[in-house]
């Protein structure tokens, strides 16, 4: 059970607060089953369960489906929302790797302190629940929550997989390596259940290949007396920008008058298939406050130096939706042509907003793509204009908490139960999906998975809401990312970007694109929000209780700069606020309270510049990233146990590594940095651009009692 006290304490706070609202959420999944049972009309199994099918996109905006306003041609999506129902008030968890932590385990994604971070031990995910309810289970595409055991798909309880462990890869060619300036050139692990996959045929394009194995699971499994779940993760429409010719030659000149003028018609389109209420205005494009890594300004159109290669990003883009929309029909061809259609709940989501994100070293993506972006050879990103235009009418876009960043289209098809051509307007979020999955399988949450307690789920099933019944719903739901948090609460959401480091009132029934801050004029719900959001971001392992009651340079031992930091597992500094090391000597050293042979200690930056204290099979490492170059200092061996690993550094960047007081190793980068990271630090994780040679969710599963961080004058 979820944890009765918070949850008295949460609905005394705000029960003067809430009533039933909704949130625009899309998602679709299908349903399938191997043996085609029959259902009565209000959905009720009278033989047999529902195979299920959850289809997921990646980076598509809020406003870029056709259904949703958008101009892109999506017939096949635009008609699984007509003979389904589609959501206007669903969310997401802002980027990637939360979402998808979020989807398979029913749970808020925990990112802070815990051992084992977004997929621990006590976290069951839906391919265990779903093979445990009696499914056969199987995945295609994304994973991005692991590339090794015991965090893959196949480790995690899906018997057949087929796709990309990583978060991104090309789309060409998976096995070619990121350029220098992204990543430093990291190779991708693309993989075929237990066996890496790491050469593909010329005419290979992951939207193809990803449809084509979910389309084979689909035909060979419904040959079976068993029902199956089927969860299909592509990968566009992430960067890097690429698609086919033909089809990118198909959108040429549809976006010449700039994102903008774009945001201006699908707004309008919007207002006329009646998605929006009519008195929301389309909101207004936000500046940059601060140096928070994915904080950008817009440009103006009218000031854009190279208007070919801007107006192509889009095309491209187009052209990736377009794409992703055809691999779509593939399925629901295979569930017409196998008879299973009509026993089959379809669903259909993005994970994030639109993606604004440009790479820190700007210079040289500029000298990687000679050619304008599309082809295998180059590699681009829509950047924040078109990001921001793909997330229509909100504001912001992927990794910020105001609405662009979280609110996903979501449809639902189920023929003969949900009610076609509607619109709904509960509201939802990702973590409801896997309750709702095991009710329509008919299993139960287990309180124990494989010997171990495990965490109560804490989504709520969408199935009744399928049937056209009531459904009880959260009393609110929270976001924390990067910095930026919010809290919804029936009609209200409180917000703070990372950067205006404020909290933000705003009623989501007659304001939902955020224009009309009521802070200053509410400040009792404001403080009983906030201590909402606070009960849950301790129980989500996200920030210290009290945490947004401060700004992140608080956190230091100092003002806003400091030379003695004092920190604890979880810990969080932003740009401004993290240690200013530039040109100085500094000392780390991280007390253990457990040990763990895995993890990072503490990453101060992403992958084109930074350092990282970390354990790697029981090595202490340090890494050094300069202009996306990776250096890394080892220790002398594995490790069994230790109380504190700690690294020295000179004004030069010469390391030398201690633990428990011992060297165990020392060297020099061949440069030291040249400025601070964009980034900012953390303690016992690496979120966002990676610093080390190490994967996503490298989180350190031991204990951290705490960091010291000394810099010298």
């Amino acid at each position: 059970m979820l944890a009765r006290a918070s949850t008295s304490q949460w609905q005394t706070v705000c029960r003067h607060l809430l009533h039933k609202s909704s949130i625009l959420i899309i998602v679709a999944i299908c349903v399938e089953i191997s043996h085609v049972p029959a259902f009565s009309q209000d959905g009720s199994q009278e033989s047999g369960a529902p195979n299920i099918i959850l289809i997921v996109a990646d980076d598509l905006g809020f406003s870029d489906l056709g259904c949703y306003g958008g101009e892109i041609p999506t017939p096949n999506l635009d008609r699984l929302a007509k003979e389904g129902t589609k959501f206007t008030q669903f969310y997401n968890c802002a980027v990637c790797v939360t979402t998808r932590a979020a989807l398979m385990t029913g749970l808020y994604p925990r990112q802070g302190k815990s051992s084992g971070g977004l997929l621990r031990t006590d976290m069951v995910t839906l391919g265990e629940v779903m093979q445990a309810a009696g499914y056969r289970t199987a995945m295609t595409g994304k994973w991005h929550l692991g590339n090794n055991a015991p965090r893959r798909p196949v480790d995690r309880g899906f018997q057949e997989y087929y796709g990309l462990l990583d978060g991104c890869c090309n789309f060409f060619n998976p096995a070619q390596p990121d350029p220098e300036f992204y990543n430093g050139g990291k190779a991708r692990v693309f993989a075929h259940n237990h066996t890496l996959v790491t050469e593909f045929p010329k005419d290979f394009f992951t939207t193809d290949a990803f449809a084509a194995h979910a389309s084979g699971v689909i035909r060979n499994w419904s040959k079976e007396n068993r029902p199956f779940f089927l969860h299909l993760a592509f990968t566009a429409p992430h960067f890097p920008l690429h698609a086919p010719e033909e089809d990118i030659a198909r959108h040429r000149g549809n976006y010449d008058d700039g994102y903008f003028a774009l945001r201006e018609r699908r707004f309008q389109r919007q207002q006329e298939i009646g998605l929006l209420n009519p008195n929301w205005k389309l909101s207004k494009v936000d500046r940059k406050l601060g140096p928070a890594r994915y904080d950008y300004d817009v440009t103006p159109w009218e000031e854009v130096a190279d208007l070919a290669r801007e107006r192509r990003r889009m095309e491209v883009y187009a052209a990736m939706v377009d794409r992703l929309d055809r691999g779509v029909g593939q399925i629901l061809d295979s569930l017409r042509e196998t008879g299973m259609e009509h026993n089959t709940v379809v669903m259909f989501l993005s994970d994030n907003g639109g993606c604004a994100t440009l790479p820190d070293d700007q210079q040289g993506m500029k000298e990687y793509n000679q050619k304008l972006p599309g082809s295998a050879d180059t590699y681009d990103f829509c950047g924040p204009g078109w990001g921001w235009a793909q997330c229509t009418p909100f504001r912001r876009y992927k990794t910020w908490t105001y609405e662009g960043g979280i609110a996903t289209p979501f449809i639902v098809r189920w023929p003969g139960v949900v009610q076609p051509g509607a619109t709904q307007h509960e509201v939802a979020h990702v973590i409801d999906l896997l309750p709702t999955c095991l009710e329509l399988a008919g299993g139960t949450y287990p309180t124990q998975f494989d010997g171990v307690k495990i965490l109560p789920v804490e989504g709520r099933s969408l199935a009744p809401t399928f049937r056209g019944q009531a459904r009880k719903a959260q009393d609110h739901l929270c976001w924390e990312l990067y910095g930026s948090r919010a809290i919804r609460a029936g009609r209200w959401k409180l917000v703070w970007g990372v950067t205006g480091e404020r909290w933000e009132l705003y009623d989501m029934e007659s304001d939902r694109t955020e224009l009309r801050d009521l802070s200053a004029s509410l400040p009792e719900m404001v403080k009983d929000l906030s201590a909402l959001w606070d009960v849950w971001a301790a129980r989500s392992d996200v920030l210290p209780l009290g945490g947004w009651k401060k700004s992140a340079r608080d956190l230091s031992s100092g003002s806003e700069r400091s030379n003695l930091y004092e920190l604890r597992q979880g810990d969080r500094l932003d740009t401004d606020s993290a240690p200013d090391v530039i040109g100085k000597p500094f000392q780390i050293e991280v007390t253990l309270s457990n040990w763990a042979d895995d993890g990072v200690l503490t990453a101060h930056g992403g992958s084109n510049l930074g350092y990282a204290l970390y354990l790697k099979q029981g090595v202490p490492c340090w890494a050094w990233r300069v202009n996306g170059k990776l250096w890394v200092l080892k220790g002398d061996g594995p490790l069994t146990t230790a109380k504190t690993v700690a690294a020295m550094v000179t004004k030069s960047g010469h390391t030398t590594l201690l633990v428990d007081g011992r060297r165990v190793a020392e060297g020099t980068p061949p440069q030291p940095l040249p400025k601070l990271p964009i980034d900012g630090l953390q303690i016992g994780q690496d979120a966002g651009g990676l610093v080390g040679d190490y994967d996503a969710g490298f989180e350190f599963t031991g204990g951290i009692d705490r960091v010291r961080i000394q810099i010298a004058e």
